[in-house]
């Protein structure tokens, strides 16, 4: 003879997922030495994403900044804020709040956001070797190009000592 289950026998709505079948959220991967590449990563992700607000200036105010900047480095050149000079404005600073984004979420954690400080040490490296060539090719004098990529080099060589100092903790 069979033993019929009655109401007590079925679990409960307590007892019908265990601590064992409970999902467990991934956490993401604690890291050290990680201060000094947060801190170059926050900085660099502000100042790209405050620059990105250029995007939306009136083309008299740019080129009051663009006059000031040459005025500044004894290079006065001519902005002459037409359409193409705009758009191209415009792309660039769009560029950089989309960059600067980027920069802080992986500030949050950059051990499990390497993907994006590879990202970043790439782009700064390349904006570092792409600035002297494009200034040359451009025939702009080495101050203006300097000012681009003098930061950019500083900022690639921070990004990759302070990559290799942090390093995913042992669990």
């Amino acid at each position: 003879m069979v033993d019929k289950p009655t109401s007590s026998d079925k679990p409960g709505p307590a007892e019908e997922f265990s601590s064992a079948e409970e999902p467990v959220a991934e956490k993401p991967a604690a890291a050290r030495g990680t201060a000094g590449l947060k801190i170059v990563l926050w900085i660099n992700g502000l100042v790209f994403l405050f620059s990105g607000a250029c995007a939306f200036l009136h083309k008299e105010t740019l080129a009051s900044m663009f006059n000031t900047y040459g005025k500044l480095i004894g290079e006065e050149l001519a902005f002459t804020g037409s359409a193409m000079e705009m758009y191209v404005f415009r792309l660039f600073f769009t560029g950089a709040i989309i960059f600067g984004l980027f920069l802080i979420i992986a500030a949050i954690n950059p051990v499990r956001f390497r993907v994006l400080v590879t990202f970043a040490i790439v782009l700064s490296g390349a904006y570092a070797v792409a600035a002297p060539i494009a200034g040359e090719m451009s025939g702009l004098s080495f101050r203006w190009y300097v000012l681009d990529a003098g930061p950019s080099l500083l900022i690639f060589l921070l990004l990759l000592i302070f990559r290799k100092q942090a390093r995913p903790r042992a669990v």
